[in-house]
């Protein structure tokens, strides 16, 4: 019976830690680690991702405007009673000026997107 528990216990110990041995750590995965937890990395990437977005938005027509007028109280004017009216209204701006706005916006994000590389750049060049 000892030499039952004694091989046991020489076989546990023979054997080893059982967990496997990390991957080795190469430059490239410690880089991106350095992008992907930067939060100077992350503020110029949201700040680029939401300039992306505003060339469409500038390029579009303004907002619709509607106006409805409804009396609390009847009204007699001598014209007759006074109804309730509705109108709809949209500003047209100046022809070219929309496609400019767009082109602006758009110029703007590219200065967006070359910052956002250059802190890449820079996190990259202090890791």
């Amino acid at each position: 019976m000892k030499k039952i528990i004694l091989w046991a216990l020489l076989a546990v110990l023979m054997s080893g830690p059982s967990y496997a041995a990390p991957k080795p750590l190469t430059l490239e995965m410690l880089l991106m680690e350095a992008e992907e937890n930067n939060a100077s990395v992350q503020a110029a990437r949201e700040l680029w991702l939401g300039a992306a977005k505003i060339p469409k938005l500038a390029g579009a027509l303004p907002d619709p405007k509607v106006l409805v007028v409804v009396p609390l109280q009847s009204v007699e004017t001598r014209g007759g009673p006074i109804q309730g009216k509705a109108s709809v209204s949209q500003a047209i701006p100046f022809p070219g000026k929309r496609g400019a706005a767009a082109r602006a916006a758009s110029f703007e994000a590219g200065m967006a997107e070359q910052g956002y590389r250059a802190v890449v750049f820079e996190v990259r060049a202090h890791a």
